[in-house]
Order: C-alpha cells, then structure tokens, then sequence
C-alpha cells in the first residue's frame, strides 16, 4: 500500500477521532484516584513512595512520617500498601486480586492456609452531590466480605490453568445493608477517619510481627525442603533435621524473647504503671522460667547438639 491509496483512509481517521475514547478515560481515572490518594497521604503524617510498576496492588508504599525511624533503622516502621480506584460511576465495578490481599503459610499440622494481608489498604474515589467522596478498606474488610459471600468473584483462565482469582465489588454494593455487613457512609470517609485507620492498621501490624509466632518464626522446615547445593540426600535429610529441631527449640523459647521485646520496644515508663500490665508481663515471665528450667527444653538443646553433629557424620560400615 501507499500514501495515494490510505490518503483518505488517514483524512477519516483524524477527523473522526473519538473525543474520549475508552483507553483516555481509564488513564484520566487512574490519574484522578492517584492524585488524590497521594494527597490524602501526606497531609496526614505517612510518607509515600510511588510505585510505577504495577505489582501486588501497590499503587503507593508508606510508613508512619518520623524522623526517629527510617527504613533502614534497626527497628523500622511498618510499610502499608495503597491501591487507589476512582470510579465516575458508584456502580462501575472494581476488581481486586486475591493475590493483593491473601497470604499463604502453613499451619502446625503443614496444609497451606490464607490469612489476610495486614497493611494494606484499597482507597475508593468518587464524587457525589458535585463534591469528592472516598471509602478506605482493608484487606480484612475486602476478605470479610467476601467469605460472607456479600462480595463474588472472577477467574481469569488461560488453557487449563487459572491465573487470576479477583474479587468484584461496587460503590453502591458496600453502601447496602447484609446480614452480615453493616453499609458504609453514603458521603465517604473523612481525611482524618481514613488516616486513623491506616495509622491503626499499620501500629497494629507492628504487634503482628513482634508478638506473632508464624511472623517471628515463619514456617517449620520439612524434611524434603529444598537444600541450596548438591549434596547427598542423607546430609540434605539430617540437614533439614538439625532445622526443624531448631525451630522447635525456638518455638519453646518464642514466649519469653516476645516479652522481651516488648519491654524493649517502650518508651516510656507509663507502660508499667498499670498495675495489670505489670503483673502479665512477670506471668509471662514466670510461664517462660518454669518452660526453660525444666528437662524437656534441656534435652531439646541437646538434640539440637547432636543433630548438628550428625549432618556430616560418615555410615557406620556393617
């Protein structure tokens, strides 16, 4: 083909040129709950680090503004996820990845389970009446919905596999009453409602990792993990052996090292001036001297040795 054969196809296609085409108003939507999230943000003490790859429902990353604590510091700030939507239309609806909203452990009996994303958030934008309104949601909120069977979902398929499981929801859908829900504000959420919450969320998550077990431990080792390296399968097993009776010894001990972190982790000596408070710190206290000074936590130790001793140690010859 040629410029004398398209000349006119070109002419029609300037001239008839959508003034909003589809592509455009999603691009202006996404600009539009961005821009306002972003604000929402650092007017309320978070600072904001913009994502421009979209991965794991993080438009924005955040932590509490301090400038005591930084990412790097030895003790550093919990970071939230932010996913912003704006919608036009309270009935237009958004799909949310499970995958941004789930995470996967394995329980003491080693079956994989899900259990909801501390930190993140799902910022809805909308205007109504002529004047901008917006909804914040977690991932407990979302997941809470969904297990309710308030909220539904869709698979993406491709061949025979599923790769995507998201969930639906609308405006006007969390703006009614369940049996099970109770219906958002008709007006939204106020700046200060939404920063009290991800303020809470993410002081909330602090706890979850100093004082959760599967967050301070992670996951018990099994005896066929994979092993960095090309070794024999008898030191790969005794290998993951000497693991697995490590994690058990810290298990045991996981009791006292959160008390301690959490002496550790106050500032101020208010903490102890509750009488309570005072008293279940020294039961933990107590609970975790009668663990360790009995022989079973002594003989764990001494297993450990062994194991130790054993991923190395040559077959006895018969």
């Amino acid at each position: 083909m040629s410029y004398t054969e398209n000349e006119q196809e070109i002419i029609n296609l300037i001239n008839n040129e959508e003034e909003n085409p589809v592509h455009l108003k999603s691009s202006k939507s996404a600009e539009i709950g961005e821009s306002r999230t972003f604000n929402l943000l650092i007017e309320n003490n978070l600072w904001v680090l913009r994502r421009y790859i979209d991965k794991n429902g993080a438009d924005f990353v955040i932590h509490k503004g301090s400038l005591r604590k930084d990412l790097l510091h030895i003790n550093p700030p919990s970071i939230g996820f932010v996913q912003s939507k704006y919608v036009s239309d309270p009935n237009t609806q958004i799909e949310i990845d499970t995958k941004h909203l789930y995470n996967v452990f394995r329980n003491a009996r080693q079956e994989y389970q899900l259990s909801s994303k501390p930190g993140y958030f799902l910022i809805i934008h909308n205007d109504y009446n002529n004047k901008p309104r917006q909804f914040c949601l977690t991932a407990e909120e979302i997941l809470s919905r969904y297990k309710s069977g308030d909220l539904k979902d869709v698979k993406t398929v491709s061949g025979n596999e599923v790769t995507k499981v998201e969930i639906k929801l609308t405006i006007n859908q969390l703006l009614k009453p369940t049996q099970t829900h109770l219906p958002l504000t008709v007006n939204g959420e106020s700046n200060k409602d939404i920063s009290v919450k991800i303020h809470e969320e993410l002081e909330g998550k602090n706890y979850i990792v100093d004082m959760d077990t599967k967050k301070f431990l992670g996951e018990r080792p099994l005896e066929d993990d994979v092993v960095e390296g090309n070794w024999p399968d008898d030191v790969k097993k005794s290998f993951n052996l000497t693991r697995q009776k490590a994690y058990d010894l810290l298990n045991s001990s996981s009791s006292l090292v959160f008390v301690l972190r959490e002496i550790l982790h106050h500032y101020s000596p208010a903490h102890f001036k509750d009488e309570w408070e005072r008293d279940n710190i020294k039961r933990l206290i107590k609970q975790s001297k009668d663990r360790l000074s009995n022989n079973t936590w002594i003989k764990m130790c001494s297993d450990l040795e062994d194991a130790i001793e054993k991923i190395f140690e040559e077959p006895e010859e018969n």
